[in-house]
């Protein structure tokens, strides 16, 4: 490839990014109205104990939120590894094919937004059944660690210039 079909590809994918991270950025925000609005004059039954409930859903936030920052490393290392060994063959295994790395960022990225929101979801579905507020703050935060999914074009292009070059260290 050259540089202006690479200039292409990655344009192209940080489009698609962008309107992926959007789309759960609306959902979350929607949803965070929705939930708002349900508890505002609904505040749960004296003596409720929610305490299961609470339990259950921050869990399932913390675990969602821990999973989608740390296994997407994990499985980046193994694309990039498995790229390195097919281009082992190739007699130019130095032109790394920025599609390829292009696929792999939207790949983790995807995966990781996709925990983010679930976390926010689960959070938010507590606010609904507890009528706790203080989880706002907690949905706020996942919502922030989204948003600095956001991608740009240094982003991206520092992204793949760094991840060619760990893959030809791997040869």
């Amino acid at each position: 490839m050259n540089v202006q079909d690479d200039s292409k590809v990655i344009a192209e994918g940080i489009r698609s990014m962008r309107v992926f991270l959007g789309a759960l950025l609306v959902g979350v925000l929607l949803f965070l109205a929705i939930a708002v609005v349900v508890k505002w004059d609904h505040q749960p039954r004296e003596g409720e104990d929610n305490t299961v409930v609470m339990g259950v859903f921050l869990g399932q936030a913390v675990l969602a939120a821990l999973v989608g920052l740390l296994l997407p490393g994990q499985l980046l290392n193994r694309q990039r590894k498995e790229l390195a060994q097919s281009l082992a063959d190739s007699p130019r295994a130095e032109n790394i094919p920025v599609e390829k790395l292009m696929n792999m960022l939207r790949g983790i990225s995807i995966f990781r937004l996709a925990l983010l929101e679930a976390a926010s979801f689960g959070l938010l579905i507590a606010l609904v059944v507890t009528g706790e507020y203080w989880l706002l703050a907690v949905v706020a935060v996942l919502i922030a660690l989204m948003l600095r999914e956001w991608p740009t074009v240094a982003g991206v292009t520092g992204w793949i210039a760094e991840q060619s070059d760990r893959i030809r260290q791997d040869f």
